[in-house]
Order: C-alpha cells, then structure tokens, then sequence
C-alpha cells in the first residue's frame, strides 16, 4: 500500500460554523482578518467551529492563536510536522495532536496532522491542507434540523446540535478512528489476495515481486503502530479527566479530610513531574473552568473511543503477525521449489551414474576384451542400459520420487 504524504498548503482557508439547537451557521474566510471579532463571545448557548486548512503562514496561525488565546507552545505544535500524536491539558482547554489516514483509491492511502483544540463552546482544528470530505458526514449532520416531537425520525441526526462542542470533539475522533478501521480493512483484503496467491498459485510461477510486496505491507503496518500507538494512552487519560473532576466535586464527609488536605499541601515535593505540569487536573481544590470544557456526558463516549482504540491495536498487531506468517509461507513454497529443481538434477545424475559406468567399461582400449569380438555387442550393450535405465525410473515412480 502507498501512502501519500500531503504537501503544505500556500493558502489559508478558513471554515466557520456556528450552532446551537435550533439554527445553524457556515461562513467561509480566506483572511483572519475578516472573522468578526466577537465570534467567539457573540452567544453562550451557541457553539463555534473554526476549520483552519493550511498551516505554514506563521503570522496568521499566531493571529488565530492571539484571538483565542492559546499557548505558545501550542502554536508551536500546531506548525510543526512529524510529531507524535499527543495529548496537553491547559487551563482553558484541551489541545489534541492526531494523525489521519483515509483512502484515496482502493490502495492508496493519504495522511497528515490534525490538531485539535477545545475551549468552552469552542473547538478549534489545524489541517496541513483542506480536506473536505474527512469530515463531510459530520458537517451534513450539523446542517439537518433538530429532533422535534412530530419529526422526530427524520431529525435525529440533529441531535447533535443539542449537545456542546465536547460531543463534536468526539465525532470528529470517532470519524478519524473510523477511517484507521477502513484503511486496515483495505489491508486485510491484499493480505486474502496474497494469502491465495500463494495458497493457490503454482509454486514454480512464484517470484521476487510478491515477496516485495509482501513486505511492503509490512513496512506500511510498522508504519501504522509506529504512528497511531499512543492513541489508546490519549484516549485514557481523556478517561481519567472524569476522576479528578470527581474528586474535587465530592463533598468532604469526613472531619479529618481537612487535616489531609494540609498534609498534601505541605508536602508539594512529593508530587511528580506529571501532577506539576498539570495543576488544572491535580489540584482538587483550585477553581478552573475545566469542568465546563467537557460535561458529564461525554464520558461514556469516550469509553467507546477506547473501546475502539483496543480493538484497533489488536488489529495491528493480528494483521503483523499475519504478514510475518506470509513471508514463512512464501519462503516455504520457494523452498520447495528449490527443493523439487534440486530433486530433479539428483534424479538426472543418479540415472545417468550406471550409464556412465557401463559406456566407460566396454570403451575401455585393451587389446583383449571378451565383447570385442562378439558380433552383437554394441546392440547388446545399448540395450542393456536401456533397460537399466528403464528399471530406475521404475524404482523412483514407485518411491514417489517422480
């Protein structure tokens, strides 16, 4: 399979929507400049969706991330390529670095970086280049009309309008992974193709090409577990928000869990590097905006992003372990060849040893040999190795040899 790296976009192009349960906004700008300054503070029960497609003009990657003030270091991230998908949890919002990968054709394969960032109401993506149709479902579900008491089979796609801009987070990862399945699925086909190739196909027609290809494949899969390993770790620490929410939201039942509470603070020392870097989710008693970033509901979605991200490791690994089983079979098959050609020249030799030795005795050049002056000894010798001859192959159809 080929994979086709996208090149960097030359133009900006920016995609906003906005939305709330009953309407439904798409604007589309080619300038940072003419988004409308309080887009993002225009209306709190309205959620807002800013595409951003093509990355390399740094000026106007820093004028979004000064509008929406975001970290440094996130911009940082967001410009740069090749990095491993990761996870940052900041006072205000969640920034997310992912890898994509979808199908052009039936073996081609495009992929680049995503990176995600969500505030309250506010989610907020990066893409190397426009991709219209990754995220096509999800825009047409955001365009239907909401779920109303006398419609409500036709618009029950609508609902997702009535949720917050948490719940779109999590279709657009759920659409990302979703694409990871099709691209193994389209794998798991050329491994079948090759599997009967190779189960089928006369061993003598076998050549380089399919152990080429074979490894192509694996080299394509080392690819995937290389880059697309660390979602699952992602996905748990998402998970594990929910516990640190909990813990600060939980009444103190107990007249010594103020004691306790002095005990931790006098000794910050003993907090490791993760807890410091992250006071927002370690700091059960600070008050922060973060629990309004992602609500109750979302976690049991992303329970089944989790889901999702084990069976689609398992998968890896199952489809690895099958292209290793390939290269054994195709080594096998070969060396049966090998071992039929080899089988066959032993055969020749063995048949042709008594021949060689009958001809070179009676052409030896003595004076007095009992055969030489008898008349029909040439034609008796002739016949005696044909039949010698005939006998062994006799002997090696019997022995299955031929």
């Amino acid at each position: 399979m080929e994979i086709y790296h996208l090149p960097k976009v030359e133009q900006i192009e920016l995609n906003v929507y906005i939305y709330d349960e009953v309407s439904y906004c798409e604007s589309k700008y080619f300038d940072v400049n003419d988004i409308p300054i309080d887009v993002e503070t225009q209306n709190e029960t309205k959620c807002l969706w800013i595409e951003v497609n093509g990355i390399k003009d740094k000026q106007i990657i820093h004028k979004i991330c000064e509008i929406f003030n975001l970290h440094t270091l996130v911009q940082d991230d967001i410009q740069t390529i090749n990095q491993r998908m990761k996870l940052d949890m900041f006072d205000d919002g969640i920034y997310l670095l992912m890898k994509t990968i979808y199908l052009l054709d039936d073996v081609t394969t495009e992929t680049q970086q995503i990176s995600f960032y969500l505030k309250e109401n506010v989610l907020l993506t990066f893409y190397q280049r426009s991709t219209p149709h990754l995220f096509a479902a999800i825009k047409q579900r955001l365009a239907k009309k909401p779920p109303t008491p006398a419609n409500k089979n036709g618009g029950s796609r609508g609902s997702m309008k009535t949720k917050k801009a948490d719940y779109l987070f999590y279709c657009l990862i759920n659409v990302i992974i979703e694409n990871y399945m099709l691209v193994l699925d389209s794998i798991l086909t050329q491994i079948d193709y090759i599997d009967k190739q190779l189960m089928f196909k006369n061993s003598s027609k076998l050549n380089a090409d399919t152990l080429k290809y074979i490894f192509s494949l694996k080299h394509t899969m080392l690819h995937f577990k290389v880059q697309y390993s660390p979602l699952k770790d992602i996905i748990i620490k998402l998970i594990k928000t929910q516990e640190h929410l909990l813990k600060r939201q939980r009444p103190k039942h107990r007249s010594c869990a103020g004691r306790r509470h002095k005990r931790r603070i006098t000794r910050p020392a003993q907090r490791d590097t993760f807890n410091l870097m992250i006071p927002t989710l370690c700091d059960c008693n600070e008050d922060t905006s973060y629990s309004v970033i992602l609500n109750d509901y979302i976690y049991i979605y992303f329970k089944s992003l989790h889901d999702h991200a084990i069976q689609l490791d398992d998968t890896i690994d199952s489809y690895a372990e099958m292209l290793a089983s390939l290269i054994d079979f195709y080594m096998i098959l070969n060396g049966d060849y090998i071992n039929s050609i080899v089988q066959i020249l032993t055969m020749t030799s063995a048949l042709f040893m008594p021949l060689t030795f009958l001809c070179s005795l009676c052409s030896m050049n003595y004076e007095y040999m009992p055969q030489i002056p008898f008349k029909f000894g040439y034609l008796s010798e002739v016949i005696l190795m044909v039949c010698v001859a005939f006998v062994m192959l006799i002997v090696f159809k019997i022995k299955k040899l031929i």
